[in-house]
């Protein structure tokens, strides 16, 4: 289990690295790891997220999980010079939403490990 939960650390990483690069401040994060799962609701205040953006995010995360991808993704997220694209995060995630409402962007993502 813990090799399939680093996993998930990697997609949480990726996933700040990305909010904050959209003006995300002041991270809440809340992760349950279990033998069959990982769940991730990560909040973050961002002052001004436009509908394209949110839409981009969105579209990103409603990719199908491609386990077939996930070895190029390691290799792919390790550019600390760009953040992650919302299509590659989907693709290594099980289940996700992305909602912005009153100034918080809410990502709830889920990823078995199956």
């Amino acid at each position: 289990m813990k090799y399939k939960v680093e996993k998930c650390f990697q997609i949480i990483n990726d996933m700040m690295i990305y909010c904050y690069s959209l003006g995300g401040k002041d991270f809440q994060l809340d992760f349950q790891p279990s033998e069959d799962t990982c769940k991730i609701v990560l909040k973050t205040a961002i002052d001004h997220l436009s509908e394209d953006t949110l839409e981009e995010l969105q579209t990103g995360l409603e990719q199908r999980r491609q386990q077939e991808v996930e070895g190029m993704y390691w290799a792919i997220t390790y550019d600390v010079d760009s953040p992650c694209e919302p299509t590659l995060l989907g693709m290594m995630l099980d289940e996700s939403t992305a909602t912005y409402e009153d100034g918080i962007l809410t990502i709830k993502a889920e990823r078995n490990h199956g």
